[in-house]
């Protein structure tokens, strides 16, 4: 046990009662906060993962699980929290030792380095759900740690199951974000959900995520995967958020990225004359949507057999739309097809050339 004076032991005996009566509010599906437990102060070494209905502990000398030992730990609380009311809410913590609180990913309480009771306020809004997240810390001696919030129509109470929910998504990344296309990087599958799922919107920054009109896009996804979402609009800002496939937990928080500008596009290839001779010679053409940016559009060019042979690209020089290049061929034995292909900004277009046996062109 720390070094108190009888007063001083007394005093946080007062001030840290061994439980509080729960909220019995039945407006909320909530199922607690996932609790990740440290043997270490550090939040290093992982010991034990579970959902906490509620956070009202009095372990006093005791463990939070024989895990954990009855002395130098950590726990770490998170999820989202949905307040009752649209009021500036105060949220409360009791600990021996530290504790410090972040709601809507704002620090509303730092009571790291103290020990007792520390509150702080935040404006919420009636039924959103809001992430939620506490961490404290126990050096040795006795053991607690309570969460609870009040309003001026809350009255002041341990934050009950209710309103606590234990899935807490980080925001969506995004790379390779092209006019039409982007790259969507799934957060970490929250603790009990088996598979995410991804939801898009349009609308613009300062369009609340709550009233978006949501479309689910994809969905079976694993945790941290990569999403493609292609058929896009070109500078188009979109809002994009993970749910899982448990009904009862909130969609994550919303993550926006805008589309690049429109960019020139391959429209067409063709070849002129598409049938030659073996030895002959003939020309491909590529053509873009628009104009070909500063620098030009290099064009990759491909042939699926060595009997015709085309350059490794083309480039549509810049302000132009079409660019001409050559393809040579050797004699063959037999009427042989050969595919060219060209490629641009992840769109290719694709024609046959016939190489006959004569050396008559069509």
């Amino acid at each position: 046990m720390k070094i108190w004076t009888v007063l001083t032991f007394l005093w946080m005996s007062l001030l840290c009662p061994t439980s509080y009566a729960a909220g019995t509010s039945d407006l909320g599906t909530g199922d607690g906060l996932r609790g990740d437990y440290y043997s270490d102060r550090e939040f290093v070494n992982l010991a034990l993962t579970r959902i906490d209905p509620v956070v009202d502990f009095n372990w006093t000398y005791g463990s939070p699980d024989p895990l954990i030992p009855s002395t130098f730990f950590a726990v770490r609380w998170s999820g989202q929290v949905q307040p009752l009311y649209s009021q500036t809410y105060t949220f409360t913590t009791i600990s021996d030792d530290g504790a410090r609180l972040w709601v809507n990913d704002q620090l509303v309480i730092d009571n790291w380095a103290g020990i007792g009771e520390a509150s702080g306020t935040i404006a919420l809004v009636a039924n959103q759900r809001y992430n939620i997240k506490m961490e404290y810390r126990e050096d040795w001696g006795d053991a607690s740690a309570f969460l609870l919030w009040s309003s001026s129509s809350q009255a002041r109470e341990i934050i009950p199951t209710s309103q606590l929910y234990s899935s807490r998504f980080s925001r969506p990344n995004f790379s390779e974000v092209k006019s039409k296309s982007l790259k969507v990087h799934m957060p970490s599958l929250p603790l009990g959900a088996s598979s995410l799922g991804l939801q898009r919107a349009v609308g613009s920054a300062s369009t609340p995520a709550a009233s978006l009109t949501w479309t689910t896009i994809a969905s079976g996804l694993a945790s941290g995967a990569v999403h493609q979402d292609t058929g896009l609009v070109p500078s188009t800002l979109y809002w994009y958020r993970a749910i899982t496939n448990r009904v009862s937990d909130a969609a994550g928080p919303a993550a926006m990225i805008t589309t690049q500008p429109p960019v020139a596009e391959l429209l067409s290839l063709s070849l002129q004359p598409f049938q030659v001779g073996g030895g002959g010679n003939s020309s491909g053409t590529v053509k873009l949507t628009m104009a070909a940016p500063a620098g030009g559009a290099v064009v990759t060019l491909s042939s699926d057999n060595t009997l015709a042979r085309v350059p490794r690209s083309v480039t549509v020089p810049a302000g132009k739309t079409v660019a001409s290049f050559d393809i040579s061929t050797s004699a063959v034995s037999a009427i042989t097809q050969v595919k060219i292909r060209a490629s641009y900004e992840g769109l290719s277009q694709s024609k046959t050339l016939v190489i006959d046996l004569s050396c008559s062109h069509v």
